[in-house]
């Protein structure tokens, strides 16, 4: 009997999980892998990290070499050879040696895509000076560290303010070189909300980058020996540097797909079912050059994400070799670090709730990371989305130093479970004060969910506040010496410990807004007040989510 014959084209996360998967599921399958690249599975996620010296050597990203892939899975490794063409008829591929130029014909009984993302390159003048640099691929980490080793820039520039933008410059600004980000939408990490991404971007002013937001590249202007002298933004800035990085986002490889004439969704992605099957019978995909199914909105998407590439590729490669696994979708969780805040999100924003047209409202809440007795202790910020109807949380945010990996991951997994909001306060977690709170990150935002359901707490956004704010009494409850720290303009101070006795003072020809440092005092005032005949709305996050909308 003739032995499957499994193609896979690509490596890294999905294509090497799919392969290692194959082989698990059928010990005699001939299985190849043929990668455009040097390096078949590697750590890309871990590039920044490589530039900035926190990992110290290369061979520490290199997860598997065709040698040791075919010492442990005898899988043939094809580093350095192209896919160039896709025969779904004759069930053959194309391929190009890129070393020798010499092109061979490869038969396949089933096919798995995984070519992964590639960057977008906008049509910016001189976006080709010679000390312009993208951080993708290992060769490319290596090329950016031999020019820093040999020119020693001290002034970079960082094209971008996603994902790999804001680690690759927290790796120059490690390096000790002065760090500038241009990102042309008002907001960096542009998968969190504007008022969760205004923590980021004060952490980053005050680690001594600077930040151009709103403010896109329009020309760049090179030096006789074609280094960039000059980059001109489209607002007038002109900023000079010896070191650039263009990281200025990805799309989907799907070329090689739509050429063979497989289905590519409205993402530009290929298109796959459950089983990460495409179009066509016995060609699989998996990783960043497919569509997700999103399991909070029930429409299919595009991320470029680890995690996901890497069980899909499973899913992938079992299949190819004959099994029946199923990929059930994404939530799109998400972290990222920048020197000492960390950023995360699952499932929906709210900007991505109101783009759904979903009935919801946020409850944004600031807990510890662990009892604030014990040393140590930072505050986590936090902005759940919670449906009305059907009283399900549909996303999460946390912002931070501590800890906000694991609270994300709490997140995750209750929102992959369909948990409402009164499920959060439920959460059974651990305790001991070095590593939490007896009422858990997660709980609280339950909590102050379900008193918004029940209509104990009426709460106002800042920005609903501000457009309205000549409409209400605005009381600060907090103690006097954190007003005079700073405070909302025009808000008079009535500390809640003295509520009681001054209630009578606050008049009631007009609705009262409350606040105070996170919510929870605020909340406590709204109660007293609601009781004795006020209408009253608590400012959802409190002063630390104010101060940031205002100041940020």
């Amino acid at each position: 009997m003739n032995p499957l014959n499994i193609v896979i084209i690509g490596g890294v996360a999905g294509g090497a999980s799919a392969g290692a998967k194959a082989r698990r599921m059928n010990e005699y399958a001939k299985i190849t892998i043929f990668e455009k690249g040097p390096y078949i599975s590697y750590a890309n996620c871990g590039l920044p990290y490589y530039i900035s010296g926190e990992i110290a050597e290369k061979e520490k990203l290199i997860l598997q070499n065709p040698d040791s892939f075919k010492k442990r899975f005898n899988i043939d490794v094809c580093v350095n050879h192209e896919v160039k063409f896709i025969d779904k008829e004759k069930k053959t591929v194309n391929v190009r040696n890129l070393k020798t130029s010499e092109d061979i014909t490869v038969p396949y009984d089933t096919l798995i895509l995984s070519p992964g993302a590639i960057s977008v390159v906008p049509p910016i003048p001189g976006l080709d000076a010679t000390n312009i640099f993208t951080l993708r691929t290992v060769p490319e980490a290596e090329k950016l560290l031999n020019y820093i080793e040999e020119n020693k820039p001290q002034e970079a520039i960082v094209l971008g303010g996603g994902y790999i933008g804001i680690e690759t410059a927290e790796a120059l600004r490690h390096r000790g070189m002065k760090v500038t980000i241009v990102e042309m939408l008002p907001q960096v990490l542009t998968f969190l909300d504007p008022d969760m991404v205004a923590f980021i971007h004060r952490h980053i002013k005050e680690s001594g980058v600077n930040l151009y937001l709103d403010n896109a590249v329009k020309e760049i202007i090179k030096d006789e020996n074609g280094k960039v002298k000059e980059i001109i933004l489209a607002k007038g800035n002109v900023l000079r540097a010896d070191l650039v990085i263009a990281s200025l986002g990805v799309k989907p490889n799907s070329q090689l797909a739509k050429e063979a004439g497989l289905e590519i969704g409205a993402t530009g992605a290929i298109k796959v079912n459950e089983r990460m099957e495409t179009s066509h019978p016995e060609i699989y995909a998996a990783g960043d050059a497919v569509e997700s199914y999103n399991l909070v909105t029930g429409k299919w998407t595009w991320g470029a994400l680890a995690g996901p590439a890497n069980k899909q590729g499973r899913v992938a490669g079992a299949n190819a070799a004959g099994g029946n696994l199923i990929f059930k979708g994404i939530l799109g969780t998400a972290i990222v670090r920048f020197n000492k805040i960390v950023a995360a999100k699952t499932g929906l924003s709210e900007n991505e709730a109101k783009n759904e047209g979903l009935d919801y409202f946020v409850v944004t809440t600031h807990s510890h990371s662990h009892v604030e007795y014990y040393p140590g202790s930072t505050m986590l910020h936090i902005k759940i989305v919670v449906d009305k109807k059907t009283r399900k949380f549909l996303g999460a945010q946390v912002t931070g130093q501590d800890s906000v990996d694991k609270t994300i991951d709490v997140f995750s997994t209750a929102l992959y479970f369909g948990a409402t909001v009164e499920d959060l306060i439920n959460l059974d977690l651990a305790y001991a004060p070095p590593f939490g709170a007896a009422k858990s990150p997660a709980n609280i935002a339950g909590m102050t969910g379900q008193n918004r359901l029940l209509g104990l707490e009426d709460s106002i956004s800042f920005n609903e506040f501000f457009e309205n704010k000549n409409k209400y009494k605005l009381l600060d409850v907090r103690e006097l010496k954190e007003y005079k720290s700073g405070s909302i303009i025009d808000a008079e101070l009535k500390p809640i410990d003295e509520f009681r006795d001054t209630i009578d003072e606050i008049p009631k020809d007009k609705p009262v807004a409350v606040y105070c440092k996170g919510g929870y005092r605020g909340y406590l005032a709204q109660r007293i007040l609601n009781q004795n005949g006020f209408e009253v709305r608590n400012l959802d996050g409190g002063f630390l989510t104010g101060e940031m909308l205002t100041k940020s």
